[in-house]
């Protein structure tokens, strides 16, 4: 017997791809240049090193945390609610995860190991284990955005996206929303980025925003020596 997706009663996540899109832009960007910027550094660069792993060390959690939440609040749902066929595109990702997860445990144990040193051997096998963590991301937010995302739209509701979106925001520390929502409006829709923000009182939303903005600039420069890296 075929399942039959439960539509939720009430106003679907319309704006949840969009959303999602925006997030995995900055896992793209910065991922995409992470390998480069490990190269960048000289041999024995300790306190280059560490302005490097730092950015990293912010990246690599985004991601774990990103796809912690997705694994507590979305996959669940969906396996709930959408077909039978369809639940191995929900494994697959889980799996796909799994990868992802592997080579973040590999690239923070060997980049603590660099920060203290700055050897350039050691530097290049981690630009070899980020561009492995891109590669195997990009596979995976390709997936996610053609097969999962339109399931989140149909069959889950404004509600609760805004639950999983508020969620995600208390598991971010303090000190790194600044940087992480600058990161997010980069290159990011000022109008999706805006109603990510729905919980921010719309006087100072904007505010908030470019408070965000001049974060990431300036946590760019001192990272890429560029504002637009």
């Amino acid at each position: 017997m075929t399942t039959v997706a439960t539509p939720p009663t009430t106003a679907t996540a319309a704006a949840a791809g969009a959303e999602m899109a925006t997030i995995h832009s900055a896992f793209r960007r910065e991922l995409r240049l992470a390998p480069a910027l490990v190269r960048s550094v000289d041999h024995g660069d300790r306190l280059r090193a560490g302005v490097v792993s730092a950015h990293l060390d912010l990246v690599d959690r985004f991601l774990h945390h990103h796809h912690t939440i997705e694994d507590s609040m979305v996959w669940p749902k969906l396996l709930d609610r959408v077909p039978a066929e369809i639940m191995p595109i929900v494994e697959l990702m889980e799996t796909q995860h799994e990868i992802v997860a592997d080579v973040l445990k590999r690239t923070r144990a060997l980049r603590m190991e660099w920060r203290k040193d700055a050897d350039s051997s050691r530097a290049a096998q981690l630009a070899t284990l980020y561009a492995q963590l891109h590669d195997a991301l990009v596979e995976h937010l390709d997936a996610e955005e053609r097969h999962v995302m339109p399931l989140v739209e149909a069959c889950m509701t404004q509600k609760e996206w805004a639950t999983i979106g508020r969620a995600a925001q208390r598991g971010t520390a303090f000190r790194d929303g600044p940087r992480m929502l600058g990161m997010l409006a980069y290159d990011g829709n000022p109008d999706v980025i805006r109603h990510m923000l729905a919980a921010v009182p719309a006087p100072v939303r904007d505010t908030v925003i470019k408070i965000g903005q001049r974060a990431y600039a300036k946590h760019a420069t001192r990272v890429y020596g560029t504002p637009t890296p």
